[in-house]
């Protein structure tokens, strides 16, 4: 179940749902990194310039929990570079 796409989307849209943005958002912290959003995020590496990177479509910006999401994986990111 964590290996699929659909579930990960499933719980993303939970994120935009009030009542159980909390609950999805812990679920996620507790489950492996999305491929899809971890590839995502991986690819802000292969802009060369500001102009390039449009972090409102990486970001999308939606909710504060998927920012956060995506944040955390940006630390992981830096974290294993060092």
């Amino acid at each position: 179940m964590a290996e699929s796409p659909e579930f990960y989307e499933t719980l993303f849209d939970f994120l935009n749902i009030t009542e159980l943005a909390p609950i999805a958002f812990h679920l996620l912290q507790r489950l492996p990194i999305s491929k899809k959003i971890y590839d995502e995020v991986l690819g802000i590496s292969r802009f060369t310039t500001k102009e390039e990177l449009d972090l409102e479509s990486i970001f999308k910006f939606e909710n504060h929990y998927s920012y956060f999401y995506k944040l955390t994986i940006i630390s992981y990111l830096r974290e294993s570079e060092e």
